[in-house]
């Protein structure tokens, strides 16, 4: 269990963002034209008894409905109009997010306040709502109440199906001898098997066979993408790979950046997957070198 001794002044400081960031992320941003697609979670919301009404709670294909988002809004609906929903969402996930993250590494004060404030992370709470709950029912089954990855990650796809993709990662980690050639090994083996299913159009297929929300919503190409960005993750990514000690973390980290390497010049979709672990991949950096992990950030506002 990790340790550690903080000033006291950090929970004010932690106090005095987390009411500034929820200012900002509820009132400030909301009125600019970020949010231009705000409107449709607004029908959305309006819809969503209609889509419960419809949804078969007892066959297996629930799962890749999002049953507990569904759920969620369905309840609030009950007492909210679409427009205090939207609001509810977004402070409790910024704020359970940001909070669970705080009280698991306080030492990690600034760093946390970073990652929270760079825009890709920012907009996962103001315009991608949803994958905001995903990512906080994430942090708070895994960093609050102590269950596995896979269980968290299980847990969070059933909020936003992305963070199913990361189960065959972890499935493989389990499996793997715990020995820094085999956890190589299965890296390499990810990163080929999922250029190969994005290369030959597959990864496509396999959401429209099983009828994914997002095959519907997301454009599977990935037009006008910088080699920057490319070279920006596949930096991080050898640098996790030439590490002597992968931990569960670390591994899933690394083969997530991977996955999404794989993915860089043929999908668009798995760039929200690599968002919604930025939290545990900047810890992860922090963690084997502090000022790798600042400058990451300050690249990544770049490319």
């Amino acid at each position: 269990m990790y340790t550690v001794t903080t000033p006291k002044y950090y929970n004010v400081i932690f106090l005095i963002f987390l009411l500034l960031y929820l200012f900002i992320v509820m009132f400030v941003v909301p009125n600019t034209e970020i949010t231009v697609d705000r409107e449709s979670y607004f029908i959305s919301f309006s819809n969503t008894p209609d889509i419960i009404d419809r949804m078969d709670f007892l066959s297996p294909s629930i799962l890749l409905q999002e049953p507990i988002y569904r759920v969620i809004v369905y309840l609030l609906g009950i007492f909210f109009s679409p427009q205090s929903i939207a609001l509810i969402l977004i402070g409790i996930s910024a704020s359970l997010s940001m909070g669970t993250l705080y009280k698991a590494r306080p030492d990690l004060l600034i760093l946390i306040i970073l990652v929270f404030l760079l825009p890709q992370f920012m907009g996962k709470y103001i315009v991608h709502i949803r994958q905001g709950l995903a990512i906080t029912i994430f942090l708070v089954t895994y960093l609050y109440f102590k269950r596995s990855l896979i269980t968290s990650c299980f847990i969070a796809g059933l909020a936003h199906i992305s963070f199913f993709i990361a189960l065959p990662i972890l499935f493989a980690i389990k499996i793997t001898p715990k020995k820094r050639v085999y956890f190589f090994l299965i890296s390499i083996v990810f990163f080929l098997s999922a250029f190969l299913l994005f290369y030959q159009d597959l990864f496509r297929q396999i959401v429209f066979y099983l009828n994914i929300r997002q095959g519907q919503n997301y454009s599977f190409t990935s037009d006008n993408v910088s080699g920057l960005g490319f070279l920006y993750w596949f930096s991080i990514y050898i640098f996790l790979f030439m590490q002597k000690r992968l931990s569960e973390p670390r591994a899933l980290s690394m083969n997530i950046i991977g996955l999404y390497l794989a993915s860089y010049f043929f999908v668009n979709f798995l760039s929200r997957l690599l968002e919604s672990f930025l939290p545990m991949i900047f810890i992860e950096l922090k963690s084997l070198n502090t000022k790798v992990c600042y400058l990451a950030l300050i690249f990544y506002l770049v490319v």
